[in-house]
C-alpha cells in the first residue's frame, strides 16, 4: 500500500514539474502553451501535410506576426541558424525557454520545430499590460484630464511608423528610445487596452519613477564626506567651490545629481536611450 502511495506522489510530483516548466510568467498570470509544434515532431502527421500558422491559430495573419515561441531547451547556434533560414527572429527572451519572436505567416513550422521549438502562439493583448496599471498607481503617475503617464514598448518597426501610427489615433508620443524601443504616452485605461491590441504593440507599463537625490548617503559610502569635513574636525575642507574639470568621454548626459553645473561639448546618445 506504502509503495501504491509513494508511485501516486511521485507521478503528481514529475506532472506538476512539467507544468511547471512550460509555463511562462506575465505578471501574476501564468500561460502554459500548447505543444503544437512538439507534436509535429514527435507524432505522424495525417496525410503528411504541414499546418500553417493560421491553421494553428486563426489570429495569424498571412504576412509577418509577432508570437510567442517556446523551445525545449534554449537554441544552440545552430537551431539559431535554422531559424533564421527559416525567417524567425528572436526578440525579447520571456523565460522558460520562451521567446518573443518576429515570424512570416508562410514560415515552414515542420523546420520551426527541428529546431526544437515546442509551441508557438500568438501574444494576448493582456499580457502586453503591466498589472501596476490595473490598480491604484503612485502620484507621479497622473496625467492630465485622469490620464496616466505610460511607456508603451514596441517590436521592431521604424520610429517613422510607430509616430504615424499612433498620431492616426489622435495620440501624441514624446521621449522616444530606438535603443529600448519605447516612447511616453498619457492614456486611458480603455486608451490602454485599444493600444494593446495593435500587433506592434509589446508592452504597456507605468512610466518610469522621477529620480531621487541620494547623496548624502553615497557621500558616506565613497568617504568624500571626510573631504568636505572642515580642518577642525578631522577633514580636508574641500568643497569644490570654484573647480572647473573637464572629462572626454561619449554619449554623456544631464543627471539630476549634476544639477544645472554640466556643460557638454558633444552629443552622440542619450542616457535615456541606454536605459
Amino acid at each position: 500500500m506504502k509503495r501504491r502511495l509513494w508511485t501516486l506522489f511521485a507521478l503528481l510530483l514529475f506532472s506538476g514539474g512539467v507544468a511547471l516548466a512550460q509555463t511562462v510568467q506575465f505578471g501574476s498570470r501564468q500561460v502554459v502553451p500548447e505543444p503544437n509544434l512538439k507534436k509535429l515532431r514527435t507524432q505522424p502527421l495525417r496525410g503528411g501535410n504541414i499546418p500553417t500558422l493560421q491553421q494553428l491559430d486563426p489570429a495569424f495573419v498571412a504576412g509577418k506576426n509577432y508570437a510567442l515561441l517556446q523551445f525545449e531547451n534554449i537554441p544552440t547556434p545552430k537551431e539559431r541558424t535554422l531559424l533564421e533560414k527559416s525567417g524567425v527572429s528572436l526578440l525579447d527572451y520571456m523565460g522558460n525557454n520562451a521567446y518573443f519572436v518576429e515570424i512570416p505567416g508562410t514560415v515552414n513550422l515542420a523546420k520551426v520545430a527541428g529546431a526544437n521549438a515546442n509551441s508557438v502562439m500568438p501574444i494576448a493583448p493582456e499580457w502586453k499590460v503591466s498589472e501596476d496599471l490595473l490598480s491604484e498607481t503612485p502620484e507621479w503617475t497622473k496625467g492630465s484630464y485622469g490620464r496616466l503617464k505610460t511607456t508603451l514598448h514596441y517590436f521592431p518597426v521604424k520610429q517613422d511608423f510607430v509616430k504615424a501610427e499612433l498620431g492616426a489615433l489622435g495620440f501624441h508620443p514624446t521621449n522616444f528610445s530606438e535603443l529600448v524601443r519605447s516612447c511616453d504616452l498619457e492614456l486611458t485605461t480603455k486608451e490602454i487596452k485599444r493600444l494593446s491590441e495593435l500587433p506592434w504593440v509589446e508592452a504597456i507599463t507605468m512610466v518610469g519613477a522621477p529620480q531621487e537625490l541620494f547623496n548624502s548617503k553615497s557621500k558616506v559610502i565613497n568617504r568624500s564626506n571626510i573631504l568636505q569635513l572642515p580642518h577642525s574636525l578631522g577633514g580636508r575642507g574641500l568643497t569644490g567651490e570654484g573647480v572647473r574639470f573637464g572629462i572626454w568621454d561619449g554619449s554623456v548626459d544631464r543627471h539630476v545629481d549634476f544639477g544645472d553645473r554640466l556643460t557638454i561639448k558633444e552629443f552622440e546618445l542619450t542616457i535615456r536611450a541606454s536605459s
